[in-house]
């Protein structure tokens, strides 16, 4: 479908042309008609070489009247369907380059390094602002890309904001590829043997289920999905020393800080 002034001028097009039929016609009738009077009164009067030669003439204004009508009919008709063609040819062109600019857009996105956005941050603020005092560590796996690290202190820096306890991002190894984020959830205050101390910090209380829910639902604002799981038996969570600006760090600090929920940054 083309423009309504395309579709327009398409319209007045056919409509000429159907009247311009119609006059041709009406001429090559009048030939025909005049002629044919014309030789019966004055067949008499012609000689043979004079009527012959007035046949012959009637027969050539008609046959190209005639031919006029035709042939302009077939180029106008021509017309029109190559029109039609490339109305066609230029909506396919249109679909292709959006096509086109869609995936390039996907490629660049997928290239670009991950950021949160103002209006990420503000809806993330109001997701998180019923947990403020909630400890949590933050960190990226290997192989998660360039940007991980980078990713993973904005992403601190929205807890910090939202008056969470976070620990400072670190790196961690994981053997299983990552998309997203996942989210490790403390379900019990244990300790694992020969594993961080926890003497002059006790392990935090497991978070409940609106809690985590509402981590989830501020980390699904940022478009990556988020995965939900229990540490096995025996270990705790915990990260380096809390990183928010009104928590300061002191001499009191342990090395690790034992927390109730883990946030691991993956790929995109």
């Amino acid at each position: 479908m083309g423009t309504p002034e395309a579709e327009a001028l398409k319209a007045v097009l056919v409509r000429n042309n159907w009247w311009a039929e119609v006059c041709t016609i009406c001429v090559f009738a009048g030939l025909i008609i005049e002629y044919t009077i014309l030789l019966w009164l004055k067949r008499k009067s012609f000689s043979r070489l004079e009527l012959t030669l007035t046949i012959l003439a009637g027969i050539a204004v008609a046959g190209g009247v005639f031919g006029e009508y035709h042939f302009g009919k077939t180029a106008s008709n021509a017309a029109i369907q190559l029109g039609d063609i490339s109305e066609k040819q230029t909506a396919a062109a249109q679909l292709e380059a959006s096509a086109a600019i869609l995936k390039a857009a996907e490629l660049e996105s997928q290239i670009a390094d991950r950021h949160v956005t103002l209006e990420q941050r503000k809806k993330m603020l109001e997701i998180l602002a019923s947990g403020r005092g909630t400890p949590i560590a933050i960190g990226y796996l290997t192989e998660s890309g360039a940007d991980a690290p980078e990713y993973s202190l904005e992403l601190a820096e929205v807890f910090c904001e939202a008056k969470w306890v976070v620990s400072r991002p670190i790196e961690l190894i994981s053997s299983e590829p990552l998309h997203g984020f996942l989210l490790d959830v403390e379900t019990q205050s244990s300790s694992k043997p020969g594993s961080h101390s926890t003497s002059r910090t006790p392990a935090p209380t497991p978070p409940s289920k609106r809690l985590v829910g509402s981590v989830k639902e501020a980390l699904n604002v940022t478009g990556y999905e988020t995965f939900v799981q229990s540490p096995s038996p025996g270990f705790q969570l915990g990260g380096n020393v809390p990183s928010c600006k009104t928590l300061p760090a002191s001499a009191g600090n342990p090395a690790w800080y034992p927390t109730a929920l883990e946030l691991l940054v993956g790929n995109k």
